[in-house]
């Protein structure tokens, strides 16, 4: 089931990165390593469905997944979207941390993978 924390606007970002409205700042490393930043939509259609949308300014991808609970709690997400004439297709694979026994104001926090699965800008940004 997708928590209430996870439905809605979520900014999905680095915390080192500035937040929404902020100008940026110099981050060294972390510039180099930043893929990218945007504004992540989630809801649960039906049981074990999620869709939604990934964007930003000039450009957004449509999110389709599903959910599996269990002792791992998995989120397997597609993302597309036509981007300046471009096609760009991603694939995400997450799990649902387990929060401390003694933690202190935790957030439920996805951690996973992200592969890029059609290449895009004219060859610039190959399939990974």
């Amino acid at each position: 089931m997708l928590k209430d924390y996870y439905r809605g606007d979520k900014f999905f970002r680095h915390p080192e990165l500035p937040q929404l409205g902020e100008q940026p700042r110099p981050c060294g490393l972390l510039d180099i390593l930043r893929f990218g930043a945007g504004t992540r939509k989630l809801s649960e259609p039906t049981s074990g469905k999620i869709d939604g949308s990934l964007g930003g300014t000039g450009w957004s991808l449509s999110l389709d997944g599903t959910i599996t609970d269990g002792m791992r709690s998995e989120r397997r997400i597609e993302g597309r979207g036509i981007i300046d004439s471009e096609e760009w297709v991603y694939d995400y694979l997450g799990y649902l941390v387990p929060r401390w026994p003694n933690g202190v104001a935790q957030v439920d926090t996805i951690v996973g993978t992200i592969i890029r699965t059609v290449h895009h800008s004219t060859g610039q940004s190959t399939a990974v």
